[in-house]
């Protein structure tokens, strides 16, 4: 609204001059926080309830983290680590837990055990080394009792997984390899043994697999012992996971 006014700039408001009476920003910031007062606090309560309750939520988990490692370093056995995989199903820890109960299956010839742990810690490493180590864990597992089709499957899975971790893949085209030499397969072997020289050259599963190549003989024929006995008999063929 304006008011006109012809005389002087600093007199009274007269019909002939106009004066600016819109509120300026601090009277308008004045009036809005006046209006919405009480749903602005309201706002900045709840935000800061929010920011309390994730720091809370998030010392807690810390808190509850640093408990599962404890208990995990401290079981030293299988009942404790069973005790400890009933505990905490899903947790990254389970799935080493299992791994080592399956590992420890597989080395004492408990291989139905090896096979069901290995499988239960796939179910928490679902993609990574820990997955790649399980999966050949099992490949061997499976070999080792009796399954020799799913075992021979798995192996040659992971020998062909671009994306699973090299010491895995030629020490699983080495299992291969070392099965076909049990059962003469001249032809395979070369193509293992080429196929790991690809992989990785400087291997020691390298050197293994071409000493293997030259060790089987030419005549080799289909009295070879059957790859289920090799995995048994061969001691070359073991569960040798520290090598990457």
């Amino acid at each position: 609204m304006r008011i006109s006014n012809s005389n002087h700039p600093e007199s009274s408001p007269t019909s002939g001059e106009e004066i600016n009476i819109t509120p300026g920003f601090e009277e308008k910031l004045t009036l809005f926080w006046e209006h919405n007062r009480r749903g602005l606090l309201a706002l900045c309560l709840v935000v800061l309830v929010i920011i309390v309750a994730r720091g809370g939520w998030d010392y807690m988990a810390a808190q509850n983290e640093q408990e599962i490692q404890k208990d995990f370093a401290a079981a030293s056995t299988p009942e404790n680590l069973k005790s400890f995989v009933a505990a905490n199903p899903g947790h990254v820890l389970s799935g080493v837990a299992w791994l080592t109960m399956a590992d420890d299956a597989y080395a004492v010839g408990k291989s139905v055990d090896a096979v069901a742990a290995y499988k239960e810690s796939l179910k928490v490493f679902e993609t990574g080394p820990l997955n790649d180590r399980a999966a050949l864990g099992l490949a061997m597992a499976q070999l080792q009792a009796g399954q020799n089709t799913d075992g021979e499957a798995g192996l040659k899975q992971l020998a062909d997984t671009e994306a699973a971790g090299r010491g895995v893949r030629v020490e699983a085209a080495y299992q291969l390899a070392s099965i076909a030499s049990s059962a003469g397969k001249i032809e395979a072997i070369k193509n293992l043994a080429d196929q790991i020289m690809q992989i990785d050259p400087s291997s020691p599963w390298a050197q293994r697999a071409m000493s293997l190549q030259m060790k089987t003989p030419a005549s080799a024929d289909a009295s070879a012992p059957s790859p289920a006995a090799s995995v048994e008999a061969d001691p070359v063929i073991k569960l040798n996971l520290g090598e990457n």
